[in-house]
């Protein structure tokens, strides 16, 4: 099994920076299906929660690590076999980690949850480990990409803002009143409008999001959330709602 590493613990793992503490706890080893140089491994990584897998290398061995995952909330360390040291920091180096192992042993990959999400969210993960100079991504994981970073983690939780983001400058979001593209437009947002996170659903093969206005119009209702991305508490009377405009079908 792999490890969770749970929570008041999961926090000091996280808080302690590039190392990851090493446990005694049962972890849950990467191995590569025969024939094959790569291993992808899916799977949820939630709130406090933290996935942890153990891969057996050798100095001087080539590896490749790449996380997709449908926000930025999500993360992963590699560290050394003693603990001691962390070869690579996703929230400080990014989502590829491709380099020379030093040392014989079992490298620790973290995987994590930083921001809001790690309080209350939860992503889907394809985590892809690769043997030698040459990385192979899994097709789950260009599609993961292809949507875009700081999606909407998912149908749990979640933060208690989101901000509109990749829309044309002309364009708008319609916020329906059902989940779903046959629903009515009951209102229309622009990039940056900030509203309040009701909770998500998938009721097919896209994930919705009920939201709310946060500028004192009262438009509540659904949006794509694909088009959303976590926000912190919105100032002022920056928010959303009734902006007039032609919109693409959402």
């Amino acid at each position: 099994m792999k490890k969770l590493l749970r929570g008041a613990f999961a926090i000091s793992v996280l808080m302690a920076g590039p190392v990851a503490a090493q446990t005694n706890m049962p972890s849950e080893p990467i191995v590569l299906p025969a024939g094959s140089s790569s291993a992808v491994i899916r799977d949820r990584v939630d709130s406090r929660d933290s996935l942890v897998y153990d891969l057996a290398g050798s100095a001087g061995e080539a590896v490749t690590i790449t996380l997709s995952a449908v926000t930025s909330s999500a993360n992963f360390n590699v560290n050394t076999p003693d603990g001691q040291a962390a070869l690579f920091v996703g929230s400080r180096d990014g989502r590829m980690f491709s380099g020379v192992l030093p040392e014989n042993g079992d490298y620790t990959i973290l995987v994590y949850l930083v921001g809001q999400a790690s309080e209350t969210g939860g992503a889907d993960i394809t985590l892809t480990v690769t043997r030698g100079d040459e990385p192979m991504a899994s097709e789950d994981a260009i599609a993961l990409d292809a949507m875009g970073a700081d999606f909407a983690d998912g149908l749990a939780g979640g933060p208690d803002f989101w901000e509109v983001h990749s829309l044309r400058d002309d364009d708008t979001l319609n916020i329906r009143t059902g989940p779903s593209l046959e629903n009515a437009a009951i209102g229309k947002v622009s990039n940056g409008t900030v509203m309040r996170n009701l909770g998500c659903e998938k009721p097919r093969s896209t994930i919705w999001c009920q939201v709310e206005a946060t500028d004192g119009t009262m438009v509540k209702g659904w949006a794509a959330s694909r088009y959303l991305r976590e926000a912190a508490a919105p100032t002022g009377d920056a928010g959303a709602g009734g902006h007039p405009g032609t919109s693409r079908p959402r």
